[in-house]
């Protein structure tokens, strides 16, 4: 009985200690104001280990400043033509990621605020990959820099928030995210669910702080919405929050003894309603702020979940195992990141007895025996874990994310409760084996850096990226069809794409797709009648697949049979009206007969699609022929914004320049077009001609 009761004063010793750090954190001392001298020294320190952290973070991903734009980034950057200017304000907050492609473009992702990051990266560097790689270095040392606020609001021991953080911000896990562009939404999201909850921290501190504005709660709220409108993994805030109130700061709320809680006695129903009621309305604007935004996202996408995958027919038995080997292999994946893979090959869960869902199990039995512990003595390591845990919940519904079910990027967030509860772990070693404990951290921290540099390097571009990823991912039929992509449209080498296509084929002989790509491929080779074959199959596998209609009115167009060309791409309209690249292929057809008029209600129909560049070459070409120089110089321009090495857009800007008598910008143009001209390598078939380089000589 003594034992007990002299646990119990010890936890309300640690409590009480934690409420006095608390209230170090805040900055905030009572007593004269001879305190604040004390309170500036206090503080000095504190920023130190802020800078320290940003910095490691900072030092951490430098090398990938000098990296390309790879994978994604082509459709979500470089076509994004949202972020261009303001006027798409009104389509980014009412349509999905993906709406700026066209119509066809369906999609159960809703994030506003990653138009609103390129738009101010597209303002401040344009189409430098440098700029948007330093946007997100500087997001990620942001992060590290929360992850070490929260741990302190969370009333951990400065030396585990502080190495929580360390290595946090040099954990090889976080690279997918940082090291590629189009990862911004798992920095923005992480960036306010972190700002979101420390700010809340801020304004519901332990009992003995000093209560602060209310106003830190309404900014809680608005970093909040932006988490929400960042990614759809913001949901999981709310509840963090919830754990919070009722656990972390439950264990120092120090009120009247009829409105107590016992910490120590059974706690009643009753009682925990009405703890529950008198603390709702704090949380009250985080409850309203995720209604709001589920309300925008329903409107905006046309429901909750509109779009599936091929696993949305998967029995709910398989679904709900394969959900728990998941949740198992991102939890290893956080003890073991290498080797890393953008692209884990989904094999579902073959039932019970499945060592992987064994495997899952037994982690996850792990996990809720460690949170009863925790939430049962009320530890702050409880919210490290629930940070680790919760971000995942909503990626194990495989029937509502991509084609890449398992995704390291997803483990951004997670990646922060994951490294608190190693340090926690580092530092209760270190209370008997202090050397020891500090040999391990920066072993830890070392070997985590190295791995981070490294694996950074494997980002620099898409051929090196795919490549690797097949190493260690053989299996993955998109990797390679995207290396085989890059051959055939930026190398000029459609003999090597058409081995990869192949090899796809021979993967997986029922997908249409790729038996396009091997007829795409053939076209380019000058192999007609191989290509029509294999756009054929493709077609038999899936008749009403519109991409294939307009690769066969490409070959017809390249063998001179107009009439047949034309009747395939109207096939592909009949099936996607809003197809761009269909009507930009009907107005160069157009336009090669002659039909000028006709030819440019196609380019002007496929640009009000999308800003596609080929339908932008187009329009020039025709305004050129036409003697309309200026309005030639818009189009050429336009698509200078987002293809800045086309050499077609530099001949054609250099022309009109020319014919509107601005002979010395026209001579720097066609300069520009023979420079780029020397490393151009596009394909041919279904794109417009690459310039001649003795045209380009005689315009110069």
């Amino acid at each position: 009985m003594m034992g007990a009761t002299g646990g119990s004063t010890q936890r309300r010793g640690v409590r009480e200690e934690n409420a006095e750090n608390f209230s170090a954190h805040l900055g905030v001392l009572p007593g004269a104001p001879g305190q604040a001298c004390a309170s500036a020294l206090k503080w000095a320190p504190r920023l130190a280990g802020l800078a320290a952290v940003a910095a490691l973070a900072v030092t951490a991903y430098l090398n990938i400043l000098g990296n390309e734009f790879v994978y994604d980034d082509g459709a979500q950057i470089l076509r994004n033509y949202y972020i261009r200017d303001t006027s798409h304000l009104r389509a980014i907050f009412t349509t999905n990621v993906w709406s700026f492609l066209g119509p066809h473009a369906v999609s159960n992702y809703y994030r506003p605020v990653m138009h609103l990051v390129y738009m101010a990266d597209y303002a401040l560097f344009g189409y430098q990959p440098a700029g948007y790689h330093a946007a997100s270095i500087l997001f990620h040392a942001l992060n590290a820099v929360l992850v070490l606020l929260v741990a302190e609001a969370m009333g951990l021991a400065p030396a585990a928030a502080m190495l929580g953080a360390a290595l946090f911000a040099v954990h090889p896990i976080t690279t997918e995210s940082v090291a590629w562009a189009a990862g911004i939404p798992e920095l923005t999201y992480a960036f306010f669910f972190l700002l979101s909850f420390w700010l809340y921290a801020r304004a519901r501190p332990p009992a003995g702080a000093p209560r602060p504005s209310r106003l830190w709660l309404v900014a809680s709220v608005a970093a909040a919405l932006a988490a929400l409108f960042s990614k759809e993994t913001g949901l999981m805030l709310a509840p963090a929050i919830i754990i919070y109130e009722y656990g972390i700061r439950a264990a120092t709320v120090r009120e009247r003894p009829q409105n107590r809680v016992g910490l120590d006695e059974p706690r009643s129903w009753g009682r925990s309603l009405t703890v529950a009621a008198r603390s709702m309305p704090f949380y009250a604007g985080h409850v309203a702020a995720t209604g709001f935004y589920l309300a925008m996202r329903i409107h905006s996408l046309g429901g909750f979940q509109v779009a599936t995958n091929p696993y949305g027919v998967m029995p709910p038995g398989q679904f709900a195992l394969s959900a728990i080997y998941l949740a198992g292999k991102y939890v290893g994946k956080l003890f073991a990141p290498a080797p890393f893979n953008i692209f884990h090959v989904f094999h579902p869960a073959r039932g019970l007895g499945d060592w992987r869902v064994l495997g899952g199990l037994a982690i996850l039995a792990a996990a809720a025996a460690a949170a009863w512990l925790l939430w049962k003595r009320r530890e702050p390591l409880a919210l490290a874990l629930a940070i680790l845990f919760l971000p995942l919940v909503p990626v194990l519904d495989v029937r509502a994310i991509g084609h890449n079910i398992f995704a390291e990027r997803y483990l951004y967030l997670p990646a922060a409760g994951f490294c608190l509860l190693l340090a926690a772990a580092l530092a209760h070693l270190g209370r008997r084996h202090f050397l020891t404990a500090c040999a391990l951290a920066a072993l830890l921290a070392l070997n985590y850096g190295l791995l981070t540099r490294f694996r950074n390097a494997d980002w620099h571009d898409n051929v090196l990226l795919y490549t690797v990823t097949l190493q260690v991912s053989p299996e993955s039929n998109l990797i390679r069809d995207n290396l085989g992509k890059t051959f055939l449209d930026g190398f000029g080498r459609p003999e090597l794409a058409l081995e990869l296509f192949r090899e796809c084929a021979r993967w997986a002989p029922e997908s249409h797709e790729y038996h396009l790509d091997m007829g795409l491929a053939l076209g380019e080779l000058r192999r007609y009648d191989e290509a029509l074959r294999a756009l054929d199959r493709s077609l038999e596998i899936w008749p009403r697949y519109p991409e294939s209609f307009l690769a066969r009115g490409d070959v017809y167009r390249e063998l001179g049979q107009p009439d047949e060309a034309r009747r395939q791409y109207q096939r592909a309209l009949e099936i996607k009206p809003f197809y761009a690249e269909a009507l930009a292929a009907m107005g160069r057809l157009e336009a090669e007969q002659g039909r000028d008029a006709q030819a440019e209600q196609y380019f002007i129909r496929a640009l009000a699609v999308t800003d596609l560049a080929d339908a932008g070459l187009g329009l020039g070409e025709l305004k050129l022929r036409q003697g309309r120089h200026a309005a030639a110089e818009r189009a050429f321009r336009q698509v200078l914004v987002s293809e800045p090495h086309s050499v077609a857009a530099w001949l054609g800007l250099g022309k009109s320049l020319r014919g509107q008598g601005r002979a010395g910008e026209a001579t720097n143009c066609f300069a520009t077009a023979w420079n780029e001209r020397k490393f151009a390598h596009q394909r041919r078939l279904g794109r417009p001609p690459l310039p001649d380089p003795e045209a380009i000589r005689r315009e110069m």
